[in-house]
């Protein structure tokens, strides 16, 4: 009768028991699964963050046309108006209350102001006719436009009236061949909230919308602390090197996130969206988590990105 070998007999030392080696044997089997689940969790969360930063520049960009599409209406309202009768009449006052019907019935911009090329406001719907009335607010728009005879989309400024942070369009009133007056059509930036707000981005994410010198003209969090302020001095430079991007960077407050921006070719205007760091992550991690075990155990895949 043959005698059993012992654990010894293969190799192996006499105090691992059977148990032991069974275990080792199983890791072995399970080793090769085990790494293959990591190494897709890790391509399923670059592909899912890849995937994400796209996704984001694509939002950024539709929302800079958005931006686009309110400057322009503002300038071709401003333009159709500086062809007014009561302007080639030199009717100050009939043009005052016209451009006031064209405010109630178009809706676009919250006031028109007239400058000479002294950068005295004539007109300023804002006021009644005859008030007494401040200079341009921002009086290098109107010589720009005066130098010219080109349209012009300010950069945001105090106006001269609301003594608040405004942006204007200003066209040129031609007479013949000679610019006469500057029109300029005010523009409210509570304008662009709407823009922030039609995108229901979830809570923490940081969106704002910037003139074309990088300073704030909207924001989703704390816009009484920054509207009217520069962005970081990172945006700033990253924008004037492309249209469009992603990056690790922190907010005015401090929050490191992963940002994206779109910046228009035409305007100079652009828009940045953020999701903070431990909020992305986390979000990513459950998702490719799930992604990881359904692909594990064969399930199909559920539609998470």
């Amino acid at each position: 009768m043959k005698r059993r070998k012992s654990v010894r007999a293969y190799g192996l030392p006499s105090r691992w028991r059977i148990g032991t080696v069974l275990l080792l044997l199983i890791l072995a089997c399970l080793l090769p699964g085990i790494l293959g689940v990591a190494v897709l969790f890790a391509r399923e969360y670059l592909n899912g963050r890849a995937q994400l930063e796209r996704d984001m520049i694509a939002t950024a960009r539709a929302m800079v046309q958005s931006v686009d599409t309110q400057l322009f209406k503002a300038r071709i309202t401003g333009q159709v108006l500086s062809t007014s009768t009561a302007l080639a009449r030199n009717d100050l006052e009939g043009f005052h209350r016209r451009a006031r019907e064209v405010i109630a019935t178009t809706r676009v911009g919250m006031n028109f102001v007239l400058t000479n090329e002294s950068g005295q406001q004539l007109v300023n719907t804002l006021r009644e006719f005859g008030e007494p009335l401040p200079r341009h607010g921002n009086p290098e728009i109107p010589r720009r436009v005066f130098a010219t005879g080109l349209p012009e989309i300010s950069e945001i400024y105090i106006g001269g009236v609301l003594r608040k942070p405004v942006i204007s369009v200003d066209v040129p009133v031609m007479d013949n061949d000679r610019v006469r007056y500057v029109l300029s059509v005010g523009v409210s930036l509570d304008d662009f909230n709407a823009i922030l707000a039609a995108q229901h981005f979830p809570p923490g994410w940081v969106s704002a919308i910037f003139d074309n010198t990088g300073t704030i003209a909207a924001r989703t969090h704390a816009p009484e602390a920054f509207v009217g302020q520069k962005g970081t001095v990172e945006y700033i430079q990253r924008i004037s090197e492309s249209l469009e991007g992603s990056m690790q960077t922190v907010t005015r407050e401090g929050i490191p996130t992963l940002s994206v921006w779109s910046r228009s070719s035409v305007t100079g205007w652009s828009v940045g969206i953020g999701i903070p760091r431990e909020i992305l992550e986390k979000d990513l991690i459950r998702t490719m988590t799930w992604l990881a075990a359904c692909r594990t155990i064969g399930l199909p895949l559920p539609n998470m990105l």
